[in-house]
């Protein structure tokens, strides 16, 4: 009878062992490369529709999920090993069925459209090891309800989760400002989260109606109307003005344009926009009137060339944005058509 009972003991114990171990996938079920001291997974290959990545495979640590490597997929389920450290562009794009994601703790990157329209998706956690959330990483997540941004995250790319029409409850867990880009974080989620993430800081903000809300936050905060972006464009706006003055500030000038080793900022408050005039385009003549040009609009940049006559400015754009821009100057303002006023710095 003792003997029948140690068995049954063992057995149940067993059990629950088997029950709490961690089933992970064959390797065979991942196409893979090496990476330096580490593995890359390229392609999913397995027919388990609950995946569960190894930490290890071929003996060498996972530390990288590639590029397109489960897109498409009918995976319901999957779970990142903490040896991960970047999900690939379009790693999980287009997975419909995918219902749950775990994200390792040590996954330090999301790519552009990692998880674009996965589309049965409902909810997800960002770990504090995140740093960095790309381009539509999660856009078009049609059910997705709700989001926890680990404190680590300093960057939200543009439509990191637009798109995501039954987005209702995202949690921040840290405030950290270095989230201050005007030309991304305002355009990651839907509605004016971004403002009230700026205005009231961490927890967690409900949305009704369009309208975020954070009621753990103080109340001067939720009735905030000075616009923080416009404070911290504003900052980032002279910082690169001050930037562009100190890289032109030790050059002699060398034409008989007005404009040339100058900074000008954009003062209509339309984002950080840096004009700066470099030297002549044509450096072999002192009495060339062109100059080459940057146009700074948010932290993109745009190059060209600029020529004065009068009180009349012309500016032409170069690259993938070519297109001709004209003004007006007078004295320390420039106004240009469909950019607005600059101020000389």
């Amino acid at each position: 009878m003792k003997k029948n009972v140690f068995l049954a003991v063992a057995l149940t114990a067993l059990m629950a062992a088997g029950a709490f171990a961690q089933e992970y996938n064959s390797e065979s079920d991942f196409q893979v490369k090496k990476a330096g001291n580490g593995i890359t997974i390229t392609k999913y290959v397995g027919t388990v529709m609950v995946v569960n990545i190894l930490p290890t495979i071929q003996n060498l640590p996972v530390t990288s999920i590639g590029n397109n490597a489960f897109k498409g997929t009918k995976i319901t389920s999957v779970t990142i090993p903490d040896s991960v450290t970047s999900i690939g562009e379009n790693a999980f794009r287009n997975c419909k069925s995918l219902t749950s994601v775990t994200i390792g703790n040590g996954v330090i990157s999301i790519g552009n459209n990692a998880f674009m329209s996965c589309t049965s998706l409902t909810s997800v956690i960002i770990p504090d090891s995140v740093t960095s959330i790309g381009i539509n990483a999660f856009f078009l997540c049609g059910k997705l309800a709700s989001v926890t941004i680990g404190k680590g995250v300093t960057r939200i790319e543009d439509n990191a989760f637009g798109g995501c029409a039954k987005l209702e409850s995202v949690t921040f867990q840290g405030t950290n400002r270095n989230i201050t880009d005007w030309n991304t974080m305002r355009v990651a989620f839907v509605g004016d989260l971004a403002n009230k993430y700026y205005a009231g800081g961490a927890g967690t903000y409900n949305r009704s109606s369009g309208t975020w809300t954070n009621p753990n936050a103080p109340a001067a905060s939720q009735n905030n109307e000075f616009n923080i972006f416009a404070e911290a464009s504003a900052r980032r706006q002279q910082q690169v003005a001050a930037e562009s003055a100190a890289e032109q500030r030790d050059y002699r000038r060398s034409s008989n344009n007005p404009l040339e080793r100058t900074t000008w900022i954009q003062s209509d408050g339309k984002g950080y926009q840096v004009l700066s005039f470099d030297g002549p385009s044509n450096s072999g003549s002192s009495n060339n009137n062109s100059l080459n040009m940057h146009l700074r609009t948010g932290d993109n940049i745009n190059w060209g060339t600029c020529t004065v006559s009068g009180d009349k400015v012309t500016i032409t754009l170069e690259g993938r944005n070519s297109s001709t821009i004209t003004g007006t100057i007078a004295g320390n303002v420039i106004t240009l058509d469909a950019y607005g006023t600059f101020t000389r710095q």
